[in-house]
């Protein structure tokens, strides 16, 4: 990937965010093809979508970013974005921040016409907030033992509770042996499919070794889909071991299924 990178949103010089990208060198202002959507994620941080139909211009920044910095800035990007190619009002390609289309178009209010994230009167101060650039972590689901009271929660000392959250409703959960649940996900445009409950929490570098120490077997860290259409890592298991015990989907969770089990 090139050191060049467009960015059009919190971390633009007089943004709330802008003091993250210390390390990086600021080279000029910059602004895309006429081909752009740029949405409000939550009034938190934009996104852009490219539309060669009724997509403007989108104002931006264009940095220097070392590898080492952007190792930080990568690991405080919220959800629903990536990076990608972007055009240039003045014909270059350069890497920027564009929006995942479900996600953008599933949570995002449209702000094209402001022209630029500095201009949109309604955006607030609290993007990347919560996520100190230096502290590398992600965020995890579990789905089972690994809960709150639940035998094996103990592997996640230390690591910041987010809350209960669900995915989109793609997913099958199955028991195995009462243990713990085998959670996976459904093929595209594959029918049946049900929306999960989990926890999910900041897991830290440093943490992860533990927490991998604590899984059984075949079961893995993955990327899972939310209800929202963002996605984090998530503890699954693969489908055809999975499928070779209970479905317990129509519980919605593990904890319901437990306590119905209990019952």
């Amino acid at each position: 990937m090139s050191n060049l990178v467009v960015f059009n949103g919190g971390l633009m010089r007089g943004q709330s965010a802008h003091w993250k990208l210390r390390g990086a060198t600021f080279l000029e202002e910059v602004r895309t093809a006429p081909c752009y959507r740029l949405y409000s994620i939550g009034d938190r941080y934009p996104a852009m979508l490219r539309d060669e139909v009724g997509g403007g211009s989108v104002a931006a920044e264009l940095y220097h970013v070392p590898d080492d910095v952007w190792r930080r800035v990568a690991n405080i990007e919220p959800p629903g974005l990536y990076r990608g190619p972007v055009e240039l009002s003045d014909g270059r390609v350069i890497d920027g921040m564009l929006g995942e289309a479900r996600f953008t178009l599933k949570n995002g209010m449209e702000i094209t016409r402001y022209g630029s994230w500095a201009e949109y009167p309604y955006r607030t101060g609290t993007a990347r907030m919560d996520k100190d650039p230096d502290d590398f972590a992600f965020e995890l689901m579990v789905f089972g033992a690994h809960m709150r009271g639940m035998p094996r929660h103990a592997a996640l000392s230390g690591a910041p509770y987010l809350g209960v959250y669900r995915t989109e409703a793609h997913y099958r959960i199955h028991t195995v042996r009462d243990v713990h649940p085998g959670l996976y996900r459904l093929d595209e445009g594959e029918p049946g499919g049900a929306a999960v409950e989990g926890e999910l929490y900041r897991v830290s570098e440093a943490l992860w070794p533990q927490v991998k120490a604590s899984l059984p077997p075949h079961m893995e860290r993955e990327q899972v889909v939310l209800e929202d259409l963002s996605t984090v890592a998530g503890l699954v298991f693969p489908r055809a071991l999975a499928e070779a015990h209970p479905d317990i989907s129509e519980h919605g969770g593990w904890r319901t299924y437990m306590a119905a089990a209990a019952r």
